[in-house]
């Protein structure tokens, strides 16, 4: 059964563009694995003339031969004798519009030859042939060193394009028919990657899905293996690390502790998950400033440490946490669900974000955190411009019910405490406040020395319409 194309506007106008600039061209794409990298390239090259080959994690003359039945599927008399690489892509160049390397990395692992390979063949037919080369990659790191100074293939690339996740306001594209409830059930375990929503799209329900794929090998248990695979040879202090961070341990010295291991070997290994984009470091917006496109962060002590990837928040939240009702397969989709609507609460700040952005034009959001009289405090929405005071703060609350004057109460308190780079700064303030519902809405406050501040209290309502508004504009 083929399955429809959503979204995916400007990846699809530059594979329209290259594709149809008549010269020759490399493209990079890259992103994690399952986001869609493969299908997205299957859509640009309908109806051309292209060799899909697919690497394996074998050594590099399996992967030789892997590439020679593909080209043999053009090209019969191929088959049968044994060519290099440099042969094949030049018998073939001239019968097929595109050329396609799924998971690159492996073709390179055990002997880079390929990029030279591929160099000279653009630097000798770069006036000559029309032949595009995609390049697909589930490793970011190896992915963006592919188009950095030090690589043979440096300058003769035409595009780098890296695949995010689904928005959340996309899953709409596969559940039409869902709820917000339901679609931020199923955000909370795939975060909008699309292997995972096409596998629940096929089910009645997020906990139809979970209630049958929950011990099936594929699917989940084994996920966190396969994604450490696509980044890392050796996966044991990977894993521990970032089992770590799924525990909640924020810090350097918090992580090294939890692994054994010392903090000044550690940066090494947090740098490489970063650069895999399985982790990221996160700073209180307020200290990072920008500036030539540099990102600066002046108090490291204020950085922590978070997973990137829903599902591995998801797998260490509930499975891995108890790892022993998991193993004797007594964890139930019922224990999970006792728990779920708890874990919404953070999906939620990530959500409303997100809403955000749709919401007003901003140019710095994020998180906020810092110690105000001793006392670690947390905003879960905070933005600002960098060229005039406007700035704003809000609070998401996946319940019901919510009291919006009593959070404003809180978020008064916390913005005289806000400090930008160690001063204060005098922000005339814009107020959000997310919720479930509200016991009653209210669209200003008072506080206790008579001044008046304007709110946007947003319930399950609102957003929803919020949701249906942009799926509709798009």
């Amino acid at each position: 059964m083929e399955y429809p194309f959503y979204g995916r506007k400007k990846e699809l106008e530059i594979g329209a563009t290259c594709l149809s600039n008549n010269r020759l061209n490399l493209i990079i794409i890259l992103g994690k694995r399952g986001v869609g990298k493969t299908y997205l390239v299957e859509e640009w090259v309908k109806n051309k003339k292209s060799i899909y080959n697919l690497a394996e994690k074998i050594s590099y003359d399996g992967n030789l031969k892997l590439f020679q039945d593909s080209c043999s599927d053009i090209l019969p008399e191929l088959e049968d004798t044994n060519y290099n690489y440099r042969d094949l892509i030049n018998f073939v160049k001239d019968d097929v519009d595109i050329i396609i390397f799924d998971e690159y990395p492996y073709m390179i692992a055990e002997n880079d030859e390929l990029n030279s390979i591929l160099k000279s063949f653009f630097d000798r037919n770069k006036r000559k042939s029309k032949l595009t080369i995609i390049l697909l990659g589930s490793s970011i790191s190896i992915m963006k060193e592919i188009g950095m100074e030090k690589n043979p293939l440096y300058g003769r690339i035409t595009e780098i394009v890296e695949v995010f996740p689904m928005k959340f306001w996309e899953l709409q594209y596969f559940f039409s028919n869902c709820s917000f409830k339901e679609l931020m059930e199923i955000y909370g375990f795939s975060g909008g990657m699309p292997r995972h929503l096409d596998n629940i799209s096929r089910y009645p329900n997020f906990w139809a899905y979970l209630e049958e794929e929950l011990y099936k090998i594929s699917n989940i248990k084994n996920e966190v293996d396969a994604i450490l695979n696509a980044n890392f040879t050796q996966r044991g202090k990977y894993r521990e690390i970032i089992r770590a961070i799924g525990m909640g341990k924020r810090t350097v010295t918090k992580i090294a502790n939890f692994c054994q291991m010392k903090t000044s070997s550690l940066s090494n290994y947090l740098n490489k998950l970063c650069d895999s984009e399985l982790i990221e470091k996160r700073y209180p917006i307020t200290d990072e400033v920008r500036t030539s496109d540099t990102l600066h962060a002046p108090n490291l002590k204020n950085g922590k440490y978070f997973l990137k990837e829903q599902f591995l928040i998801f797998y260490y939240h509930f499975i891995d946490a108890h790892r022993s009702k998991f193993f004797r397969k007594k964890l139930t989709t019922d224990f999970i669900k006792s728990g779920y609507s708890h874990y919404l609460g953070t999906v939620f700040e990530k959500v409303s974000q997100e809403l955000i952005e749709d919401l007003i034009e901003i140019d710095n959001l994020g998180y906020w955190w810092g110690k105000i009289s001793g006392i670690e405090r947390e905003i879960d929405i905070y933005g600002f411009n960098d060229n005039d005071d406007f700035a704003i703060i809000g609070e998401c609350k996946w319940s019901d019910n919510v009291n919006p004057n009593t959070i404003m109460v809180k978020l008064i308190e916390l913005e005289d405490n806000i400090t930008f780079r160690g001063k204060k700064i005098k922000k005339k303030y814009s107020y959000y406040i997310f919720a479930l519902s509200f016991e009653k809405k209210i669209s200003q406050f008072r506080n206790e020395a008579n001044e008046t501040r304007n709110v946007n209290c947003y319930d399950l309502n609102d957003l929803t319409e919020l949701l249906k508004s942009k799926l509709k504009n798009e």
